[in-house]
């Protein structure tokens, strides 16, 4: 099938998509449906449907005004009726005479505000092609020069620099675990100060003060920067998160929020964080926080058309996210204050969650993981989604069970392109996984679930529990290109390693099928498959070649492998020369593999395809 009709066949089944989507709104009674149910059931439907990622630019988002909205305007007066004549000033003001039901509209400007939603199923919007940003800063004027700095003395704000997402609580004494990098012992303190734009660099103590950095003097009430301020402007942060979400069937879209001082446990500057609250977040651009970006925490959000950019820890965290539909978000850039990647930082993580569905998204030159489920997940998909140029792993699926990923291109990752940790019911189908030190790894250490308190373990889960094990099994890698490992001689292009040596990979109940295996030169590295085992004198097989595989193991039966010359586009794409070998290669692609992709039910394909 070529990619024309490749592409025609995608397009019919994002319609039976929509028209499936659509059907979920409509009552047996044929009754009037609750608009809030119209935009969810519209916005999910476009989740699916692939698309340049990220949220439109502030200011071009064009959602029609509804009569009857309630109207706020920076230039307005809280005391007026909320009218377009007559607009609020502030969103707390609107929130207070909007109806459950209502809509919320915003005028063009800057909201310096922190607001809790409470009342349901309201809808905040930005007025046509008018740009609104909710901002956590000040300008900052009043400076005097001493010495080689200059103070703005009278400045309160203070932020609770708690490394933990529990208030209060010390850091991890484990130095893997550890939140805050030694190297970077400011990154939990959320103070912020940007002079002309360009953010400066926090350090603990005035004495450290230099061009480009600044300290924010809490015994003393006053900033010290260590950049002229004349003829500047000069912002800092003074309010710790924008909009938290509290009530059901909240619509959030059309606007931007940035430059909060997000305390890392307060988690993000949008937070979505009540049960049951169903919200959606739609077009919304977040930047530049402290520590997070959003944060969702309640089952059944849809999050589409996001970007989470230059947020200092996260671009998105989730936990307890049942259900959760995220599609076109652009993540990059997370991380600028580097925390240790190992606990939480990156792109986006999620935890504890059920039934989540990442949809052609972008997570991208985060300084950390790209995107990382972890701690009993389950009902896990990534579709046609790239994760590309992270500091560590392109994609991580860790202590639980059931993922689905499929049509991802894993590009140029600073460790493993996608890592299966502890984790079984993995299908990995039609993945595009290189440069990397080690494309595919199926990692497996000694952690168990050993009682109903291990740590890591979701609460809500029966214990003993047979579906998380916290074992590498029954996982399945068909169609995908696994190539140019960078700089690992002391792995392979596909490691299944068990750092206990004491389960063979010929108990996890694996299947490699279908494959391209490819290395640049046959000596990097020196082994294609690293294969667990349990025999005298090692833990594992080094085998060099597709042949030795098939022959040690059994696997790979159709499997091939390439030396030399990139079998990809710079998209991560096969090139023309390499998919004509499908046919010969991969296995039938099946109906609920294609689901959402442009992938040919039925056909044969090595890679994502566009």
């Amino acid at each position: 099938m070529g990619l024309r009709q490749i592409k025609k066949a995608a397009l019919g089944r994002a319609a039976v998509a929509l028209a499936l989507v659509s059907t979920l709104i409509v009552g047996a009674s044929g009754g009037v449906v609750p608009a809030e149910a119209v935009v969810r059931a519209a916005t999910s439907a476009d989740v699916t449907v692939p698309g340049t990622p990220g949220a439109a630019t502030v200011g071009t988002t064009t959602y029609a005004v509804p009569s009857g909205a309630i109207v706020a305007s920076p230039a307005g007066n809280d005391s007026a009726a909320g009218t377009l004549k007559a607009p609020v000033r502030t969103l707390k003001r609107a929130l207070a005479l909007v109806r459950s039901g209502g809509t919320i509209v915003l005028r063009a400007g800057t909201y310096h505000e922190t607001v809790a939603i409470t009342r349901s199923a309201v809808t905040i919007q930005s007025y046509p092609n008018e740009a609104v940003w909710f901002d956590g800063s000040v300008a900052v004027g009043g400076w005097t020069k001493s010495g080689n700095v200059w103070l703005r003395n009278g400045w309160t704000a203070q932020f609770d620099s708690s490394p933990t997402y529990i208030r209060g609580r010390a850091d991890y004494t484990d130095p893997n675990w550890r939140m805050v990098s030694a190297a970077y012992p400011m990154a939990a303190h959320p103070d912020q100060v940007w002079v002309d734009s360009t953010a400066q660099r926090q350090v603990s103590s005035s004495q450290e003060v230099t061009a480009g950095t600044f300290y924010a003097d809490y015994a003393n009430k006053r900033l010290v920067l260590g950049t002229a301020p004349t003829g500047k402007t000069v912002r800092a942060s003074d309010l710790t998160i924008a909009i938290a979400v509290q009530a059901p069937d909240v619509v959030l879209r059309g606007f931007g929020v940035r430059r909060y001082a997000v305390a890392v446990p307060d988690m993000g500057a949008i937070r979505v964080d009540a049960p049951g609250v169903r919200a959606v977040i739609e077009n919304v651009a977040i930047t530049d926080n402290a520590t997070g970006g959003l944060s969702v925490s309640s089952a059944n959000a849809t999050v589409h058309r996001i970007t989470s950019t230059r947020n200092g820890l996260l671009g998105v965290h989730s936990v307890y996210a049942d259900g959760m539909l995220a599609g076109r978000m652009q993540v990059t850039y997370n991380n600028l204050e580097h925390f240790n990647a190992g606990p939480v930082a990156g792109g986006m993580k999620i935890g504890r969650s059920r039934s989540v569905s990442i949809l052609n998204s972008r997570f991208a030159y985060n300084e950390g993981v790209g995107l990382w489920c972890d701690e009993e997940c389950e009902s896990f998909r990534v579709i046609s989604t790239v994760s590309r140029s992270n500091a560590g792993t392109g994609i991580v699926f860790e202590l639980s069970s059931g993922a689905t990923m499929v049509n991802n291109r894993v590009l140029d990752n600073g460790y493993a392109g996608i890592e299966v940790h502890n984790s079984g019911q993995v299908a990995m189908w039609n993945n595009t996984v290189a440069g990397s030190r080690i494309p595919v790894w199926l990692n497996q250490d000694a952690r168990r679930p050993t009682s109903a308190s291990t740590p890591g373990r979701d609460p809500r889960r029966p214990f003993p529990d047979p579906v998380m094990t916290w074992q590498v099994k029954d996982v399945r890698i068909s169609n995908t290109i696994m190539a140019q490992p960078v700089n690992s001689p002391w792995c392979a292009v596909l490691c299944v390693y068990d750092q206990t040596a004491t389960r063979p990979a010929s108990q996890m109940n694996l299947t490699v099928l279908g494959n391209l295996f490819h290395r640049t030169v046959t000596t990097t590295p020196w082994a294609l498959v690293r294969w667990s085992v349990t025999a005298p004198g090692g833990g594992w097989l080094d085998l060099p070649t597709v042949g030795a595989f098939r022959a040690s193991t059994g696997q790979g039966q159709s499997d091939i492998e390439l030396t030399g010359a990139n079998p990809m586009t710079t998209s991560g794409y096969a090139l023309a020369s390499v998919q004509a070998r499908a046919n010969s290669v991969a296995v039938t692609i099946p109906t609920a593999i294609a689901a959402g992709t442009a992938l040919p039910v039925g056909g044969r394909v090595l890679g994502a395809v566009p």
